[in-house]
C-alpha cells in the first residue's frame, strides 16, 4: 500500500514591534533626545522573539486496516496531541489516543476493526506546540478503512465464477480484499496455517474429492485455522457428500451436514427463517438453479431455507455454510446473493467461537 505524505503547517505569528535600531554611531529611533526605554514594551507586556511553529510531517491520506493494522505520524516539535474519530473539532469525537513529547516525534497508532468497527472513518490528529502565551496547532485528517481481508479456496469453479464473487464482494467498504486461490489435481494441498491466519476470513467452495485425495487435509486444516480464531465459509458443493473430511466434519465444526441424494437441481428461492437476522440485511430474494443438499447439525442456527424446505444458511460457531451455488453460468442466479456473501463473511468474524 503507498501512503502519500501531506504535510500541514499552521503558525500563529505574534511579533511585537521593536524599535531598537541602534547601531555604530546611530541615534536611537525618535531623535536625539528619546531615550532607550521609551522603545520597549510598557510593564506586565509579553516579549515574544519566535512565535511557536508545528508541523505535522507525515500524514497519510488513506490507510486500509486489512493491509495495515498500524501506521504513524511524526510531528517536528516539543508537542501535545490527541487522535480522535469521526468529530470535526477537538474533543468532538471518541479519543483514540492522547500524550506529549519533548521533540520531534513519530507517533505510532495501533488500530483494528474492533477499536472503529467496519466501514470508513474520519481520524483527525490534532497537535499543539506552547511557547509563553502563543500556540501553534497542526491538524492531519485521515480517512482510514477498517475491513476484511478474504481468502477465497476455489475449486472446480471457472475463473470467471470466482472473478465474478471476489468482484462482488469487493464492491462493499467492508470487505478490503479478496485473494483468489485455485487448488485442483496439481495444487492439491490446502495453504498453511500460517498463511490462511494472515485472512480474516477463508471462503471454501466446489470441492471435488474423487478427482484428487485429500478431503482430510483440509477438512483437517480448516479445524485447525478455526481453533486459531479464524471464520470459515462453506459455499456451494464444498458440502457434497464424501468432500471435505477429516476433524472439520468428524468433530462437527459444520452448521450444516451432507445428506443425500446431495445436489437439487431446479430453480428454487430463498425462505427467511431467522426473519430479523443481520445475515438477512438488504436481502430481500435470491434464486439459483442448484443447490447442496444437507441438514442442520446440532448446535447450529439456521438462517435461511430454499422453498423445497432444504437448509440454505446456517452458522455454528466461526463456520458458516451456504449452499446456494453462485456460478456465471448459472442463468437462475438472481437476487441479493451479492449481499448475502458479504453478510455471511461478516457474520462469521462477528460470532463467538
Amino acid at each position: 500500500m503507498q501512503i502519500s505524505l501531506s504535510p500541514i503547517r499552521i503558525s500563529l505569528m505574534a511579533f511585537l514591534p521593536l524599535a531598537l535600531a541602534c547601531g555604530d554611531g546611530a541615534e536611537p529611533a525618535g531623535g536625539a533626545d528619546a531615550s532607550v526605554e521609551e522603545t520597549l514594551p510598557d510593564a506586565g507586556e509579553d516579549l515574544v522573539a519566535d512565535a511557536p511553529e508545528i508541523e505535522i510531517t507525515a500524514c497519510p491520506d488513506r490507510i486500509v486496516l486489512g493491509e495495515a493494522g498500524s501506521f504513524a505520524f511524526r510531528v517536528d516539535a516539543a508537542h501535545r496531541y490527541s487522535l480522535e474519530a469521526d468529530g470535526q473539532s477537538p474533543g468532538a469525537g471518541p479519543l483514540l489516543d492522547e500524550g506529549e513529547g519533548d521533540a520531534e516525534e513519530l507517533i505510532g497508532v495501533q488500530i483494528s476493526s474492533d477499536t472503529l468497527g467496519l466501514g470508513e472513518h474520519e481520524l483527525r490528529l490534532y497537535a499543539q506546540k506552547r511557547s509563553g502565551s502563543e500556540v501553534a496547532s497542526a491538524i492531519c485528517t485521515t480517512t482510514i478503512v477498517s475491513s476484511l481481508r478474504v481468502l477465497y479456496l476455489n475449486g472446480r469453479f471457472t475463473e470467471n465464477s470466482a472473478s465474478m464473487v471476489r468482484q462482488a464482494m469487493e464492491l462493499d467498504p467492508r470487505i478490503g480484499s479478496v485473494d483468489l486461490e485455485t487448488y485442483g489435481t496439481l495444487n492439491p494441498s490446502p495453504p498453511s496455517l500460517e498463511e490462511m491466519l494472515d485472512y480474516d476470513v477463508v471462503m471454501f467452495s466446489w470441492f471435488n474429492a474423487s478427482t484428487f485425495a485429500s478431503g482430510s487435509s483440509f477438512g483437517n486444516r480448516f479445524a485447525d485455522y478455526v481453533d486459531a480464531g479464524g471464520s470459515l465459509m462453506l459455499l456451494g458443493h464444498s458440502m457434497d457428500i464424501d468432500t471435505l473430511l477429516g476433524r472439520l466434519v468428524t468433530s462437527e465444526y459444520v452448521a450444516l451436514r451432507p445428506a443425500e441424494p446431495g445436489i437439487h437441481s431446479g430453480v428454487h428461492t430463498l425462505v427467511p427463517v431467522a426473519n430479523e437476522h443481520q445475515a438477512l440485511d438488504d436481502v430481500s430474494a435470491m434464486s439459483t438453479s442448484e443447490h447442496t443438499v444437507t441438514t442442520v447439525a446440532d448446535g447450529a442456527t439456521l438462517i435461511a431455507e430454499w422453498d423445497d424446505g432444504d437448509p440454505l444458511l446456517a452458522i455454528k460457531g466461526k463456520v458458516v455454510n451456504l449452499t446456494a451455488r453462485i456460478a456465471s453460468n448459472d442463468a437462475e442466479l438472481s437476487g441479493d446473493w451479492e449481499e448475502l456473501l458479504i453478510n455471511a463473511a461478516l457474520l462469521a468474524t462477528e460470532a463467538t467461537p
